[in-house]
């Protein structure tokens, strides 16, 4: 569960997750609140944020990492918006 809106399509949301847990993985930060803070303070760029807007809140990131995916194996498929993914599942065993 996301706490707050990413903005955006969908698509562009999930390229988004995916580049952030990319990020935080490759550079084996924390998974706590302060440690994403900090590392994002520190790391996100002016063409980061030209691309995808403001990297969200710590804690939002944090649910990303924990509900996502696993560590080094993230796919774009696993950043899909989770309500998204559930109605087209429930649309495709339907018919």
């Amino acid at each position: 569960m996301d706490h707050e809106d990413d903005g955006g399509t969908d698509a562009g949301t999930a390229e988004k997750r995916l580049f952030i847990c990319r990020m935080l993985d490759r550079h084996r930060v924390g998974r706590g609140d302060k440690a994403v803070g900090i590392f994002l303070a520190e790391h996100w760029t002016r063409e980061m944020e030209e691309r995808f807007g403001p990297p969200g809140a710590p804690r939002t990131i944090r649910e990303w990492l924990k509900l996502r995916g696993r560590p080094d194996d993230r796919s774009l498929d696993d950043m899909l918006d989770l309500r998204t993914t559930r109605a087209r599942r429930a649309t495709r065993s339907s018919d």
